[in-house]
């Protein structure tokens, strides 16, 4: 069942990858003596983190393989509980708020910054509000989660998400700069 909670919440329309996604032919043009090229048509690229990005017939795929959380994946989620709550005022309490709010921040800005090109910090917090309603538009005629009912896995991933440790551990995770990628995504 939290499989299904976290498919749920992947599958909304507007992704963290629409508002922070690098530009892959930069990403390679800046990268350029690194990049192995495996088979003919199919170009990997290894970079610090690690996060390795393969380029296959025009298609792109990148992961994270720091051991940490894949930025963008994170930021997805988090992005889906900010709508969720916004619709659902008793969904968090105001100290979980307040956390989804600074990892949110925290998230965005790592993203803004290790993205390529960089995006500037002055356009976080536009990026972030523009993704958030983006999300909560298909969620407005969805049942709030509620503890023992309807979309109850949600809610604890939402409550384990904002919790004091998460957000410690957000900030550890965050301190090792490596580019924005979308995997793994839990």
């Amino acid at each position: 069942m939290r499989a299904f909670a976290l498919w749920l919440l992947l599958a909304l329309p507007a992704t963290a990858q629409e508002g922070f996604v690098s530009d892959w032919g930069e990403v390679f043009s800046r990268n350029a003596a690194r990049v192995e090229t495996v088979i003919p048509g199919q170009r990997r690229l290894e970079l610090p983190g690690p996060v390795i990005v393969t380029e296959r017939r025009g298609k792109v795929t990148a992961v994270d393989q720091s051991g940490g959380t894949a930025a963008l994946c994170r930021l997805d989620i988090l992005l889906t509980i900010a709508a969720f709550s916004g619709l659902c005022p008793d969904m968090l309490g105001a100290e979980e708020l307040d956390r989804l709010e600074q990892s949110l921040w925290m998230t965005g800005v790592f993203a803004a910054r290790n993205a390529i090109p960089e995006i500037p910090q002055a356009e976080v917090g536009d990026r972030l509000r523009a993704l958030i309603v983006a999300k909560a538009t298909p969620l407005a005629t969805a049942i709030c989660p509620i503890e023992g009912g309807k979309h109850h896995d949600f809610l604890m991933i939402a409550r384990d998400m904002t919790r004091p440790a998460a957000l410690r551990l957000l900030e550890q995770d965050l301190r090792r700069p490596r580019l924005p990628v979308m995997n793994p995504c839990l």
